[in-house]
């Protein structure tokens, strides 16, 4: 199957309508999906490359063998269809839908991973540098998540050779304890002062929506230059519709997890995590089961259940 880039001229034709329309492709996804804006201006969103083709592409003419009464009824659907010229579905007729299988056998889940759009970047005050800084992320239950990945994280100072551990639920009581800590990135990076650098974790982290972990990213570069962070200006580092990063605390040593820093104790309190982090969501589909229709809002629901009621035939 051809591999296609953003602004092909591509014809399109979703599984509902009757034939292929022209348009232009404004994303490609690593799944091997497409966004793809049509002539007439509707905008599609993960398409499969299944329903694309090229420009060029002539679609089969279907067999017209019919008995005459059908073909006659034939005539008369497609005349109508061609008169309104208005909609891209096959028929305008709905009536209701008595068979429960197409509930019952519904996806749960999108099989589909949003990541392009999602970054958390906190502020950046330059106000320190030392050899590593550790945080809590708390992700939220806004929206009907099955998970949310985080993919990797991005930091800037003089850095050198770099780690990057996770905990579950929080780095509290756990800042010397490596083994409750999973370690998923470990790479030496030349100096990088006013550039963030993206440290792309070897396994990314799954969190289920609610679920809270410790971050940790420390470097062993002697000196005291190796990782930007803040000095703590609140109770949030940063907070969007998905998840949630509070302050921590610095490591003023280059060795990981030690108690013992340059000057005493190897832990500075109040501090926050300067740079980003990179993440994506997979979506809940409506479902009609108590666990996963619970999960999206009233209205929603409601809404959902009255479209069921009803199939294009």
């Amino acid at each position: 199957m051809a591999t296609r880039a953003i602004h092909d001229r591509v014809q399109v034709k979703q599984p509902e309508w009757s034939k292929y329309y022209g348009g232009a492709i404004t994303a490609v996804h690593p799944d091997g999906t497409y966004d793809i804006t049509c002539d007439d201006g509707e905008r599609l969103r993960f398409v499969s490359a299944a329903n694309v083709e090229h420009a060029n592409f002539v679609p089969p003419v279907q067999s017209t063998t019919t008995t005459a009464s059908s073909s006659s009824s034939s005539s008369s659907s497609s005349s109508s269809s061609s008169s309104s010229g208005t909609t891209k579905s096959s028929t305008n007729k709905y009536t209701p839908n008595t068979d429960s299988s197409s509930l019952t056998n519904m996806k749960k889940s999108a099989d589909y991973l949003v990541q392009e759009s999602y970054q958390a970047e906190t502020q950046d005050h330059e106000d320190h540098t030392f050899c590593g800084v550790m945080f809590d992320v708390q992700t939220k239950r806004a929206l009907p998540l099955e998970f949310i990945e985080i993919s990797s994280v991005w930091v800037r100072g003089g850095l050198g050779p770099l780690a990057v551990y996770w905990t579950k639920d929080t780095y509290k009581d756990k800042s010397e304890d490596k083994e409750q800590w999973h370690q998923v990135y470990a790479a030496t990076h030349k100096p990088s002062p006013y550039e963030l650098v993206e440290l792309i974790f070897t396994t990314p982290i799954h969190l289920q929506a609610g679920d809270s972990i410790g971050l940790y990213v420390h470097s062993t570069q002697p000196g005291d230059q190796a990782i930007v962070y803040d000095n703590q200006r609140g109770d949030v580092t940063h907070d969007d519709v998905f998840m949630r990063v509070t302050p921590g605390m610095a490591h003023i040593s280059n060795v990981p997890f030690s108690r013992n820093g340059m000057w005493g104790w190897g832990w500075r309190p109040n501090r926050e995590f300067v740079g980003k982090l990179t993440y994506g969501v997979r979506y809940k589909l409506w479902h009609p089961t108590l666990t996963t229709a619970s999960s999206f809002p009233q209205c929603f629901r409601t809404t959902a259940v009255t479209l069921m009621m009803y199939v294009d035939v």
